[in-house]
Order: C-alpha cells, then structure tokens, then sequence
C-alpha cells in the first residue's frame, strides 16, 4: 500500500484551518482510489523535540493509485487548499505503508522462543 502523509506543525492557525477543513476533506475522500484515511492529533512528545501538531494519512492501493489521485481534479483542489489552509507550512510526504496484527507478531515471537 501507498500512504500520502500530511504533517502539521503547531505553528499553523488551527482554528483558522478547522473552519475550512470540511472543504479540504470533500476534496482530499473524493479522490480516486482513496481506500482508508486516519489522523493522529499529538498530544504529548516523550522523547526528543517536537512542532508537529496533527499528522493525516490517506492510503492507496499503490503508487500508480496513488499518482492517479493526486493528478486529479479532486487531488489538485485538496493539493492547493491544504496549502492555503496551512499557511504553506504542511509537510507533505509519501511513502510505503505496512501494518501487522499483534495475533500475526505473536506467532513469530513464540517461534523465536521454541528454537
């Protein structure tokens, strides 16, 4: 999977952005093939320095999926208010996803153990 990641930093003008994001959603969840999107709002930095703020993450089937939808005419309006919105300050970053269930992990844990 391909996972396009928008990282905010806390220098943006939050409550400017939360007025209009439910302008930037209707473009960014009307991408073309668009299977899952999440957020993480930080709340805490436990190690190391921080300025993120909130990190969104749209997940495609592929990179050629993924291309497609920023190319379109969704992903470009979603493209240019994500940075009117931010100030210009939005990181923007893709990359591959992967995830694993914890049930998955465990076999290969106990497996390590049994050697």
């Amino acid at each position: 999977m391909q996972s396009l990641i928008i990282i905010l930093p806390d220098s943006v003008n939050f409550e400017q952005l939360d007025q209009s994001w439910p302008s930037f959603l209707q473009a960014a969840e009307n991408m073309p093939g668009l299977i899952k999107e999440s957020v993480t709002v930080i709340t805490e930095t436990l190690s190391g320095t921080s300025s993120i703020a909130r990190i969104y993450a749209f997940l495609f089937e592929d990179n050629p999926s993924l291309i497609q939808a920023l190319s379109s005419p969704q992903g470009e309006k979603a493209g240019r208010l994500i940075h009117q919105l931010s100030g210009g300050k939005a990181i923007i970053l893709t990359g591959q996803y992967r995830e694993d269930s914890l049930e998955n992990l465990k076999k290969y844990h106990s497996a390590s153990h049994e050697e």
